[in-house]
């Protein structure tokens, strides 16, 4: 289908992604995308990214009252949001290529927006955690509980079996290396933290054991489709080898 007006001009098509539109103006370019592939596509690409921002940021109604808007706020707020629109066009083929980057990275294909990952090496991590206090996210003591929470993120079970004397666990910590899955132990041997990372296997990557902090020392082991790796100050792992696949013995019975 031809449209008999021709090419959609800039401020026309920014007035009907606006909503700014009469109903006339608005039934001319609608009649005038039939035949404009690119505008189309602007369309749906511009109505993706809206409904992004509506699931990441939703609005909420602030309480009666709380204050009001005058003429002069209202026009203030109409034009950054017509400036808002603008801006998406600026730079026309460069814009596009960020937008797409920024699609695939959100996965908003699927309706699922995904946060970017990278992963990051464990001594790096080691090194934070130490500077924030060494302090785990759960201090998980219940068998069930500790299982449950590899089994959900790594896909089996596991337990710790009795540590001797001078170990001990402080909890669970979700801080990233491998995956956004990496699970990691806290412990303390010898007055010295510890830290146990596990994660599948398949998303082992060598930047975990990049050296990227003095004096910590990055050790590897891998069990039953799963890669663990301890990471301390100590010259030899002295906690991962008590973290074993499978649930406690008493609830294995």
């Amino acid at each position: 289908m031809n449209s008999e007006h021709g090419p959609i001009r800039d401020d026309q098509f920014e007035a009907y992604l606006d909503g700014t539109l009469s109903e006339a103006e608005r039934a001319v370019i609608l009649d005038q995308l039939q035949s404009d592939e690119d505008r189309r596509l602007e369309v749906e690409l511009q109505g993706k990214i809206d409904e992004a921002l509506r699931k990441s940021f939703p609005v909420v109604a602030a309480p009666e009252g709380l204050f009001l808007l005058t003429e002069s706020d209202e026009a203030l707020i109409e034009d950054q949001r017509r400036f808002n629109h603008r801006r998406w066009w600026v730079g026309g083929a460069v814009a596009a290529a960020l937008i797409g980057l920024l699609l695939s990275w959100w996965g908003l294909d699927s309706g699922k927006p995904v946060p970017f990952f990278e992963p990051v090496p464990l001594a790096q991590i080691y090194r934070d955690t130490l500077q924030n206090g060494f302090h785990p996210y759960y201090e998980c003591h219940d068998d069930k509980r500790f299982a449950d929470i590899f089994a959900t993120r790594q896909g089996m079970p596991m337990h710790l079996s009795p540590m001797p004397e001078g170990t001990r666990m402080l909890g669970l910590s979700y801080p990233g290396g491998l995956s956004r899955d990496t699970t990691a132990m806290l412990c303390m041997v010898d007055d010295a933290p510890v830290m146990v990372f596990v994660d599948h296997a398949e998303v082992d990557n060598k930047i975990a054991k990049k050296d990227a902090v003095p004096k910590v020392n990055v050790f590897r082991a891998e069990r039953d489709g799963l890669v663990i790796y301890e990471v301390s100050e100590l010259d030899e792992p002295r906690a991962m080898k008590f973290l074993e696949v499978g649930p406690a013995p008493a609830d294995a019975e």
